[in-house]
């Protein structure tokens, strides 16, 4: 999981390499219309991709056995269709921290589902002990692919034509680089291998900057 300053700082990084991509498309296109003002195939030829549909908030749903998860799922919903209860004892369930923040109890969990053994995908939750609340973190997916269907195995190729313009490169490990994009300080990355240009790690994160200021917690450790 992405969390804490790191979070932050790819952010900024992330951000910053769209802005210098959305500039320099602009002084492109200004020399282009320049050069060959009224041309029809001029024109033409700067629209990248169009058949590639700009990201949106439900580009972070994730589907599963026909529930949609999201930051937005009810708990209740969440945990009926899921058959999970936050306050049981479970071996898939984790807590990574627990305590009192603003006159609320809350724990913060870390569920490997459907179970450790088997595991579809993980995600954190946030959960209010107090208002019996909470939302989802954020989500790894291992064995559920994306709403723009691309998967853990699938190719770098397989992944710049379903999300192709949307994304921003950046650099990760030796081993590994990242595809990242925002929408509305919530984001999803893909880590590839170089050597293969296979997704090796697939992460939804709903800006859990946020939530970690909510409940006042300085840092996550694993």
């Amino acid at each position: 999981m992405v969390r804490g300053n790191r979070l932050k700082k790819r952010r900024l990084l992330i951000l910053a390499c769209a802005c210098v991509m959305i500039s320099g498309c602009t002084t492109s296109n200004e020399n282009t219309n320049t050069q060959t003002s009224g041309s029809p195939a001029a024109l033409s030829s700067q629209v990248s991709d169009p058949s590639i549909a700009d990201m949106t908030n439900e580009d972070l749903d994730v589907t599963y056995n026909g529930i949609i998860l999201n930051d937005q799922i009810p708990f209740e919903e969440l945990t009926s269709k899921l058959h999970l209860s936050m306050e049981e004892n479970n071996e898939s369930i984790t807590t990574r921290v627990a305590g009192e923040a603003k006159g609320k109890d809350y724990a913060w969990y870390q569920v490997s589902y459907p179970n450790k053994e088997n595991t579809d995908f993980i995600f954190d939750y946030l959960y209010n002990a107090t208002d019996k609340s909470g939302r989802i973190v954020s989500i790894k997916l291992i064995k559920v692919p994306t709403k723009r269907g691309i998967s853990i195995g699938d190719s770098l190729e397989k992944t710049k034509e379903a999300y192709g313009k949307n994304l921003v490169s950046e650099p990760e490990t030796e081993t590994t680089n990242s595809l990242a994009f925002l929408v509305e300080n919530k984001g999803i990355s893909f880590t590839y291998d170089k050597k293969t240009e296979k997704m090796v790690d697939i992460f939804i994160d709903y800006d859990s900057n946020k939530a970690m200021d909510e409940m006042d917690i300085p840092s996550l450790e694993d």
